[in-house]
């Protein structure tokens, strides 16, 4: 199939039960990654169920209903039309990289009819709470050869349980080799009670960052690394520098 996207008749039952009832919860069974920009404006939710086999529907029910919490992460992205692909968080920078500072310029690399990012991106998912992160702080090693200690403060801002996926990404911003604008180093499960505050750690060390050079060599570059942390890829916030 050409279309990544649902059947025409699919998308003209979203619509009209939505003219019908707008508040729409939308499970799909699926095996890749869907283009589902015709139907999310409609949805206050779409749950991705996979192939979830023959306890599917006990499974489905209990998250539906408020029994258990949606606690999965795309392991891919979901993209806003079939002409994005292929498109990954770890892609590679452009020549002239759209960003927040030069959107109104022209000569940027973007689409000229849809936005650069997917519709859904890595590491996305979300559950019955919310959390926000403060406190964000790199702190450098004291002795020789220690990690970096990357350090936050989670906290659930609902009224009920939750347990989210906090993520740590990176960038090096200077490379003999060309690499990825994300690549995802560390994440957390962490479960949080209703209006729970708690800090959490990450710890890297130079190794982390190591990649196949043209010698192919398995080392890291001296220079700064930029660091994200989040609870997707596409939002994940810069928190700082560091420098190995």
């Amino acid at each position: 199939m050409t279309k990544l996207s649902l059947s025409r008749n699919q998308e003209a039952l979203v619509a009209a039960v939505s003219q019908v009832n707008p508040k729409i919860a939308t499970i799909l069974f699926c095996g890749r990654p869907l283009v589902l920009s015709a139907i999310e404006p409609l949805c206050q939710a779409i749950m991705i169920a996979w192939f979830p086999g023959s306890e599917g529907g006990n499974a489905l029910a209990d998250l539906l209903m408020g029994e258990s919490e949606p606690q999965g992460r795309l392991a891919m992205s979901f993209p806003r039309a079939e002409g994005q692909l292929p498109i990954t968080y770890a892609q590679l920078s452009t020549g002239r990289p759209l960003t927040e500072e030069n959107s109104d310029q022209k000569y940027i690399s973007r689409y000229m009819d849809e936005k650069n990012d997917p519709l859904f991106s890595f590491g996305s998912g979300m559950g019955y709470g919310r959390c926000t992160i403060t406190h964000t702080q790199i702190i450098n090693p004291q002795e020789k050869d220690a990690p970096f200690e990357i350090s936050c403060t989670l906290k659930n801002e609902g009224d009920v349980p939750h347990t989210t996926t906090l993520q740590l990404y990176s960038r090096d911003d200077v490379t003999e080799v060309a690499r990825p604008m994300r690549e995802l180093k560390q994440w957390q499960k962490i479960n949080l009670a209703a209006a729970e505050e708690t800090q959490h750690s990450f710890y890297v060390t130079p190794e982390d960052f190591a990649y196949v050079h043209s010698d192919f060599l398995a080392k890291s570059d001296p220079g700064t690394i930029s660091l994200y942390l989040g609870f997707a890829a596409a939002s994940a916030k810069l928190i700082g520098t560091l420098t190995i």
